[in-house]
C-alpha cells in the first residue's frame, strides 16, 4: 500500500504539471523517441520497486516542467573523483552559476558518471564552468591535467581518436616517443572514441604516430576512424546523452526491474494505466473549467476526418501517455500537421462523433510533422492563430454543425447534469 501510495504521488504531481504547463514540455523529442516521457514512465517505476527515493523523482519533474521540457543531459565526472570537489560543492557550484539544473539519479555508480540535467539556455554558463572543471579539477593519464597545462603553459590540444580500451597501448607508446600528454575522463563510454590532452608541440608527434598505427591496423584487416582535433566545447559535447542512453548507461538491476513491466500487467501497472488521463464526455464536471475560461478557444474535431484519418492519431506513445492526437484540418501527405494536446482538454460529445478540445489561445502547442518530428517553437503557431488559420474555416464548412450549435447542445447536457452552475452559451 506504501507503494502505491508513493507511484499514486508521482502520477498526481506529473499531472499536476501537465496542467500547468498545458503539455508544452512532454513532447521535447520526437514521439518515436519517447524522450521525456520514456524517462518519467523508467523512473515511475523505479520508484515503485524503491529503487529511486520520491524525492528524486519530485525535484526531477520540477525541473522538466520549469523549464518547460527544454534541457540536455550531459554526464559529467564523479565529483566523488575530483581532487578539489565534493558531491555537495558540486551542486554548489552549480547554483553559483546561476543555471536551471537539476542531477538525476545515478543508476550505475561502477562507471564514475553522473547525470546532470541542464536547461538548454544556460548552456554557454555550464560549458564556461565545466572546461574549468574537467581542465584544472580531474587526474587522468601520464600526467594530472593541472601539470600538463603547467608545463605547457597551457599550449594544449584536445584530441579525439577511435581507441577506447586502449590505455595501455598508448602509454607505452607515448612514453618512447616522449609525448606528454593526459588522459580525459570518458563522457561516451562505448563510443569507441577517447579524448587525450596533448601538448602543442607534441601534436604533430601523435599525428604522425596515429597515422602510422592506423595504416598498420588497415593491413591486419581493421578499418580506423580519422583523428580529430576538438575543441573543449566538443569534448564537453561527447557527454551529451538522450534519455533512452541514460536508462541503456542504467546498472542491470535498475533496467531488469523495470522490463519487468513490459510483461502482462500486474497491479502496480494496472495502477499506472488506471491513473493516465483519458478523453471525458462533455457532461464531465471538469468541461466547466475550459467552457468558462475565456483564455481558452474551443475546436470541433471531426472523429472520422482528423482522428481516424491521422498519420499520428492512434499512436500507442500518444494515448498511453494520456494524450490526444489529431491531424490539423487543411493538412495532407507531406504538409500534414498533427496537433497534440493532453488528453484532460479534450471532451468527447455528439455520440462520439465529434471532440470538443481545448487549445489556450496564446501558448504554442505541440505540433508534428508528416515524418513525426516536433515542430519548433518559433514556427509554431500561437492556439488563437492555429484555430483562425485552420478550424475557424472548417467549423464553417462542417453540415449547419458550427461551434455556437454544438457548445448549445453540451452546454445543455452540463446544465442539466449540474443545475448549480449554468453555462451560459457564447
Amino acid at each position: 500500500m506504501e507503494q502505491e501510495r508513493e507511484v499514486r504521488e508521482i502520477l498526481m504531481n506529473m499531472r499536476g504539471m501537465s496542467k500547468a504547463m498545458k503539455g508544452m514540455f512532454l513532447f521535447n523529442n520526437t514521439l518515436a523517441a519517447g524522450g521525456i516521457m520514456l524517462l518519467m514512465t523508467f523512473m515511475r517505476r523505479l520508484l515503485a520497486e524503491k529503487l529511486v527515493k520520491a524525492g528524486e523523482v519530485k525535484s526531477l519533474e520540477k525541473f522538466i516542467a520549469s523549464t518547460s521540457g527544454d534541457y540536455e543531459i550531459q554526464n559529467i565526472p564523479d565529483a566523488s573523483t575530483s581532487t578539489s570537489l565534493s558531491s555537495v560543492e558540486l551542486e554548489k557550484e552549480l547554483k553559483n552559476i546561476g543555471i536551471q539544473y537539476a542531477v538525476i539519479p545515478d543508476l550505475n555508480k561502477e562507471d564514475g558518471i553522473i547525470q546532470v540535467a541542464i536547461q538548454k539556455g544556460d548552456r554557454s554558463k555550464f560549458q564556461a564552468w565545466f572546461d574549468r572543471y574537467l581542465m584544472w579539477s580531474l587526474r587522468g593519464g601520464e600526467k594530472s591535467i593541472q601539470d600538463l597545462q603547467n608545463l605547457t603553459n597551457s599550449n594544449d590540444s584536445i584530441i579525439s581518436i577511435p581507441l577506447e580500451g586502449k590505455h595501455e597501448l598508448i602509454k607505452e607508446d607515448f612514453l618512447s616517443l616522449g609525448i606528454n600528454y593526459a588522459v580525459l575522463p570518458d563522457l561516451n563510454v562505448g563510443d569507441g572514441e577517447i579524448q587525450l590532452m596533448v601538448a602543442n608541440g607534441d601534436v604533430q608527434k601523435v599525428q604522425h604516430w596515429y597515422k602510422l598505427y592506423r595504416e598498420e591496423c588497415f593491413r591486419g584487416g581493421e578499418e580506423l576512424g580519422e583523428l580529430q582535433l576538438i575543441s573543449s566545447a566538443d569534448y564537453g559535447n561527447t557527454g551529451l546523452i538522450t534519455e533512452a542512453k541514460y536508462i541503456e548507461q542504467a546498472d542491470e538491476t535498475y533496467r531488469r526491474a523495470s522490463e519487468k513491466y513490459n510483461q502482462p500487467p500486474g497491479s502496480i501497472e494496472n495502477l499506472f494505466l488506471n491513473e493516465e488521463q483519458k478523453v471525458r464526455q462533455a457532461t464531465d464536471v471538469g468541461f466547466l473549467e475550459y467552457y468558462n475560461n475565456p483564455e481558452y478557444v474551443a475546436l470541433s474535431i471531426n472523429r472520422e476526418t482528423l482522428v481516424k484519418k491521422s498519420s499520428y492519431a492512434g499512436s500507442d506513445t500518444v494515448n498511453s501517455q494520456g494524450f490526444f492526437a489529431s491531424r490539423v484540418p487543411g493538412t495532407w501527405g507531406e504538409s500534414e500537421q498533427t496537433l497534440i494536446l493532453p488528453a484532460e482538454q479534450v471532451f468527447v460529445t455528439d455520440e462520439g462523433h465529434t471532440y470538443l478540445a481545448y487549445l489556450h489561445k496564446e501558448q504554442k502547442p505541440i505540433i508534428m510533422d508528416a515524418n513525426g518530428e516536433l515542430v519548433t517553437v518559433a514556427k509554431r503557431p500561437t492556439g488563437g492563430e492555429l484555430f483562425a488559420t485552420h478550424y475557424q474555416q472548417v467549423d464553417s464548412l462542417v453540415a449547419k454543425k458550427s461551434m455556437d450549435s454544438l457548445t448549445t447542445k453540451v452546454a445543455k447536457e452540463v446544465g442539466e447534469r449540474i443545475p448549480a452552475n449554468p453555462i451560459k452559451v457564447r
